[in-house]
């Protein structure tokens, strides 16, 4: 079986994790699961990289988890419940992440696949962009960190408009939503969010580390949150003072 993951080093810094399995819109399913998982902890391991852009192509960025395999979920099959949850496991391995991550979002984004964008930390869209919870029409509760992640980007009101009314966005509304930060022309969005991801490859250490910290200050109040800021600071200050 040809790898349906690619990893890409297009700029100094930067790391593209592109799915390649165009036939079916890049629907994940088991092993193409493992593999992203796999790429994922590989590039948040490498030297030297600073952010990573996750993009599917100028088509697609991801129709979900496999028809085929969500039946074999519902038939009860012992290897779809393994698949499905290495399907799972991809976005834990996204959202816990110390590199910076860019979606870079074409065509559909359903189910699975907009799990997957919403894991990243910002997304850019396409104007071909169609994102969609799609749960509900397919009679199945969300999972995946699904709903969680929904409200993290834009409170329970998105939640309740994608997850329950299953209303769609396209690339305008995703923008006005908050889910992405910016609509490109389908064909530009990856270039845009490798130009955007070489902003922090350029410091690819304090990236991540800013990054670390995004996540460290989340459920800490307002004093503690700005304490744990200042000594962050007052590190790279002597760091920085060191190297003169």
């Amino acid at each position: 079986m040809m790898p349906e993951i690619r990893i890409e080093r297009p700029d100094a810094g930067v790391a593209v994790i592109r799915l390649d399995a165009p036939e079916r819109k890049h629907a994940l399913v088991g092993e193409m699961a493992r593999e992203l998982t796999t790429a994922v902890r590989d590039v948040d391991q490498a030297e030297g990289v600073g952010a990573v852009v996750i993009t599917g192509g100028p088509d697609a960025f991801c129709a979900g988890a496999h028809l085929e395999l969500l039946a074999a979920v519902a038939a009860g099959d012992a290897g779809a419940e393994r698949d499905i949850r290495a399907v799972y496991e991809v976005f834990d391995a996204v959202r816990a992440m110390e590199t910076p991550t860019i979606a870079a979002v074409c065509g559909p984004a359903v189910g699975a696949g907009l799990n997957l964008a919403l894991a990243c930390g910002v997304r850019l869209v396409g104007d071909n962009a169609y994102l969609r919870s799609m749960f509900v029409a397919n009679s199945i509760h969300p999972a995946g960190g699904h709903l969680q992640m929904l409200q993290e980007v834009g409170g329970r009101a998105l939640a309740v408009r994608m997850a329950v009314l299953d209303q769609p966005l396209d690339a305008d509304a995703a923008v006005a939503a908050g889910v992405a930060i910016a609509a490109h022309p389908a064909a530009e969005v990856e270039e845009a969010a490798v130009a955007l991801a070489s902003r922090a490859a350029c410091e690819p250490t304090l990236a991540r580390w800013i990054n670390r910290s995004i996540a460290a200050v989340h459920d800490l109040d307002a004093v503690a949150g700005a304490q744990f800021e200042a000594a962050a600071q007052r590190e790279t200050l002597r760091a920085k003072a060191k190297l003169g």
